[in-house]
């Protein structure tokens, strides 16, 4: 495995206490040999850094485009990652899948057609849902890509007032999302796959998390 990576120095922080003020340094977890140990670790770097800032965000667009950003982590540490040590896309579709049944579920030759009616606004005849095999490729497309990098919707809509954290809309050819229903699932899953793991309830989420975790310290 050729893995792309950056050096850390031991003294730089590995996680902290925003409480106590305590440190972790990078040095100290490579000193470990339990692997117990380390998945504790990675867990609460992961949550002092990111989950805990998470649950304080309510801006809905903000906290939509950083649950898209965890989803992803967590694809490369629980699923793995390439032989660069980088992201793998179908592991992070395997996340979204993980929020909702319907994320998995074929795109329909009525959604498609309606889809593919609003991308064509310009007189084009693509059909852009050939790489969309189920509802998680329109919504990382949609969401995760298009609103990060260019702020405006391809077919994916955020609604706090929805019941559901997915709908469908068939006759329009869109997904609406409810952002605070996204958070709390994608939160809910985070807490299952590292209770998973340190039980060692899933040999292959602990076998990925250490891979991640020795990539981290290299």
């Amino acid at each position: 495995m050729a893995i792309n990576f950056f050096h850390t120095n031991d003294d730089l922080i590995f996680h902290g206490d925003g409480e106590t003020g305590a440190v972790f340094t990078f040095g100290e977890c490579r000193n470990l040999t339990n692997d117990d140990d380390k998945i504790v670790r990675l867990k609460y770097r992961l949550k002092t850094y990111y989950i805990d800032a998470l649950k304080e965000i309510h801006n809905p667009f903000v906290s939509s485009i950083m649950t898209c950003v965890g989803l992803e982590v967590l694809g490369q540490v629980f699923l793995g990652v390439n032989s660069d040590g980088e992201t793998i896309e179908s592991n992070t579709i395997s996340m979204y899948q993980m929020l909702d049944p319907i994320m998995a579920n074929p795109l329909t030759n009525n959604f498609k057609t309606n889809y593919n009616t609003k991308r064509n606004q310009l007189g084009n005849n693509i059909d852009f849902t050939q790489s969309f095999p189920s509802h998680a490729h329109v919504v990382r497309k949609g969401l995760r890509n298009t609103f990060t990098h260019s702020y405006r919707s391809r077919g994916v809509y955020l609604d706090n007032d929805t019941t559901c954290l997915i709908t469908i809309n068939e006759n329009e050819g869109t997904i609406i999302i409810n952002p605070v229903l996204l958070k709390n699932q994608f939160l809910q899953i985070f807490t299952d796959l590292f209770d998973q793991t340190i039980n060692s309830a899933n040999p292959n989420y602990r076998q990925n998390l250490l891979l991640y975790w020795n990539i981290l310290l290299m």
